[in-house]
């Protein structure tokens, strides 16, 4: 069906939702849920009691007048989390239950953070017959930030929400972020201990009890035109277990320094963790968060 542009923002609303399939992390669909909200079906007005005076009486209708505005809004599949860069989809199905043909020309506007409501999608008019159903398909949308953007749907004052949630990457692959830095952790690696070279003598760092280093190879790239600066260490946390552990200080000159980037540079090198021994490599998460002017990102890199 084809879809037009869009008109500006209508009323608030009443939230309706069922899931469906959305990006590769969205939630299975569940089942349609039929739902009429005020306003979605109009049966006419009940006959007055014989006590009633004649300004009590409700205005008098023609049949074709009565069966006016009986569109209602059966269902919304949406998926409840998409993750952030993946196209997602909604789709809603409306029903006639009117004796009589009746037109439907839904928008949807969009509403993310605290910003104001926008136009989002719009469907050229649909003629639905007496009885008939007819469901409307979106177009794909995306989202770069944390958080939860808010549809509405025109004319049943429908809203539901879509929640756009961390990238899943495998590792080695990198994330392209608001600014243009193309983020990636290489590898992790769980070591007793670790050397380093100062002043032309040779050092050993290790751990006291039953603690392990964990070190992740960090790589950040510059793909823009422009200088910028490389995302700081504390940004990259690991999850292994039941912890979340934060990164620490690493002594010599391999690890990960967050340096100002030229175009096409790139800062490289290695972030240190402090773990419990028991755990390996494969037992780690690795998160990247960091803020931006529009909002907040997040990437999770998972060994293999």
């Amino acid at each position: 069906m084809r879809r037009r542009t869009m008109l500006g923002a209508l009323g608030s609303g009443i939230a309706v939702l069922a899931g469906c399939s959305g990006g590769p992390e969205a939630e299975p669909a569940g089942a349609a849920t039929e739902t009429t909200g005020p306003g979605t079906e109009l049966a006419g007005g009940a006959e007055p009691s014989p006590a009633s005076t004649e300004a009590d009486r409700p205005a008098e209708r023609t049949p074709e007048e009565g069966n006016a505005d009986r569109l209602r809004l059966l269902s919304v599949e949406a998926p409840p989390r998409v993750q952030l860069g993946e196209p997602a989809r909604y789709r809603f199905t409306v029903e006639n239950a009117a004796e009589a043909p009746q037109t439907v020309e839904p928008t949807v506007n969009a509403r993310r953070g605290s910003s104001g409501w926008t136009g989002q999608d719009g469907w050229e008019p649909v003629e639905v017959p007496a009885g008939g159903r007819h469901t409307f398909e979106s177009s794909t949308f995306t989202n770069e930030f944390l958080e939860t953007v808010e549809l509405r749907i025109s004319q049943f004052d429908a809203v539901f929400p879509v929640e756009f949630v961390e990238k899943q990457l495998p590792l080695s692959e990198g994330y392209r972020d608001p600014l243009g830095r193309e983020v990636a952790v290489e590898d992790v690696s769980v070591q007793s201990s670790y050397t380093y070279t100062r002043d032309d003598e040779y050092r050993v760092v290790e751990l006291d009890g039953d603690l392990t280093f964990v070190f992740l190879d960090v790589e950040v790239v510059n793909r823009t035109d422009g200088s910028l600066q490389a995302p700081p260490r504390g940004s990259f946390t690991l999850m292994g277990g039941d912890e979340t552990h934060y990164s620490i200080p690493m002594e010599g000159d391999a690890g990960y320094e967050a340096r100002e980037l030229s175009w096409g540079s790139r800062a490289s090198g290695r972030v240190a963790f402090k773990t419990p021994g028991s755990l390996s490599s494969d037992d780690f998460r690795i998160r990247w968060r960091e803020s931006f002017d529009g909002g907040d990102v997040g990437v999770i890199w998972t060994p293999d």
